[in-house]
């Protein structure tokens, strides 16, 4: 049975969201993490009490010496890092996304193949395009569907990912991720629209919602996901892709009305619709049955409970 006791890991993009909740999972498991990123790390006081046992790197990650001499020594290496933005960031800038992103992945991938014994990539819901009926099953993907530029820099990083354990051996695994959400993420330009509509219904402030609202997202809570992320890399299923949502699709106008519910706000924020933003997913649903079977993961966070945790915690920290 793996054990993350005394592992030596690595995490690119770790002073994020999901990698600064997947360092606290793995030091409690006993794993030594390095924390490899181009930002600050803004979520250290989650694991401010085990510090011992994390080493922050922050530098570039598409120089190949610096990602070299940061991962030298690793026996796990999660890449997280990626460039991303909202949909507007995404149409606006595709190829600097797509140029990032696969120099970020290149010279991880090739480091990793010569120090590390496994390699988990976070992919996305993305790869899926505009087209494909919900739920997505991870056989559905159809790389001739309309996708964006996101969307195709995980692709290109699924196909390097196989090549690799084909070719070399190196034990790699990937997680589609659905639409992540929960306590301690930061606002931001990329944050949830979950994130956006809970910080705006708290200060009063209207919220926008592209098209008519009734495009499906899946929403699965922060800690599911680490979870999922982390039976992955346990497991011996190498290189093919793993769905991680609920299963469970819920409209743009239906979360925005449970927010402001649970929110319970004294002045009831105002709703901005604005055309529809070319090339947007309409409907975006995972099927998990593979991950249930093959893993035995399944989520355990309802959406209402995960929103009332996360109001909390960013009203908290208002």
């Amino acid at each position: 049975m793996f054990s993350w006791e005394g592992k030596n890991v690595a995490i690119t993009g770790g002073a994020g969201f999901i990698g600064s909740r997947l360092t606290d999972k793995l030091i409690s498991s006993g794993a030594n993490v390095k924390i490899i990123d181009s930002g600050i790390i803004r979520n250290s006081t989650n694991f401010s009490n085990r510090l011992s046992k994390i080493q922050f790197i922050q530098g570039n990650l598409k120089n190949q010496k610096f990602i070299r001499n940061a991962i030298r020594g690793t026996e796990v290496v999660f890449d997280l890092a990626s460039k991303l933005g909202d949909i507007e960031f995404i149409n606006d800038h595709p190829a600097s996304i797509l140029s990032e992103n696969i120099r970020i992945l290149l010279e991880t991938i090739e480091v990793a193949k010569a120090n590390a014994d496994r390699y988990f990539f976070a992919s996305s819901s993305n790869v899926y395009g505009i087209k494909i009926p919900t739920p997505h099953g991870e056989d559905d993907a159809d790389f001739n569907q309309s996708v964006s530029a996101y969307g195709w820099s995980k692709i290109i990083g699924e196909e390097f990912t196989k090549a690799y354990y084909e070719e070399y051996g190196l034990k790699t695994y990937v997680a589609r991720l659905f639409n992540v959400y929960g306590p301690q993420e930061n606002f931001k330009r990329q944050s949830s629209v979950v994130t956006k509509f809970i910080l705006n219904t708290l200060s009063g402030k209207p919220f926008v919602i592209y098209g008519d609202g009734k495009q499906t997202r899946d929403f699965i809570f922060i800690t599911d996901i680490v979870d999922g992320i982390i039976k992955i890399v346990e497991s011996s299923h190498f290189s093919i892709p793993f769905n991680l949502g609920t299963g469970c699709g819920v409209t743009i106008n239906e979360l925005a009305d449970l927010v402001i519910r649970l929110c319970q706000p004294k002045i009831q924020p105002k709703k901005q619709y604005k055309p529809a933003i070319p090339n947007e997913i309409k409907y975006s649903v995972a099927n998990n049955q593979r991950a249930k079977q093959l893993l035995g993961w399944a989520p355990k966070v309802e959406l209402k409970n995960g929103l009332m945790k996360t109001i909390d915690w960013h009203r908290s920290e208002l």
